[in-house]
């Protein structure tokens, strides 16, 4: 398999099951397997839902209730898990029934970000111009 292997990767209600350390760990895997203009998709519990902040705490907005774990998202921590990596096109948090409850949901749609590899892009392209303005006078420019 090649290191970019997938156009797009869709995950529903799954992602909520990991700790903090392992969904950032999981982001960088699914950045490092997609293709250069690859897309994540991705829906999880809202720290808006009603079974938030119900039984026994495992870490910050992620709880144990009758053998379930939940990792709870709000739409601030799903941009510090994406920022590195990704793109976000489409975020927003949602009220809806599932399996006949009220619950809420962050819905994400984002691909992953182009390698810049220049820094300050945009200065460097301009000390370009200027030298190969200044150097016309040179027999095969290289640009």
């Amino acid at each position: 398999m090649e290191s970019s292997d997938f156009d797009v990767v869709y995950a529903r209600l799954s992602l909520h099951y990991f700790t903090n350390v392992e969904i950032k760990i999981i982001f960088t895997a699914i950045a490092n397997k997609l293709n250069r203009n690859g897309i994540l998709v991705f829906l999880c519990k809202s720290t808006k839902d009603p079974l938030y902040d119900q039984g026994e705490l495992i870490e910050k907005d992620m709880y144990s209730l009758n053998g379930h774990v939940r990792h709870f998202f709000s739409e601030k921590y799903a941009k510090e898990c994406l920022k590195d990596k990704f793109e976000i096109k489409t975020l927003e948090s949602s009220d809806e029934f599932f399996s006949g409850d009220k619950s809420s949901f962050i819905k994400v749609i984002c691909t992953k970000k182009r390698v810049q590899l220049l820094s300050n892009h945009s200065k460097n392209i301009h000390v370009l111009n200027y030298f190969v303005k200044k150097y016309t006078w040179l027999p095969n420019p290289i640009i």
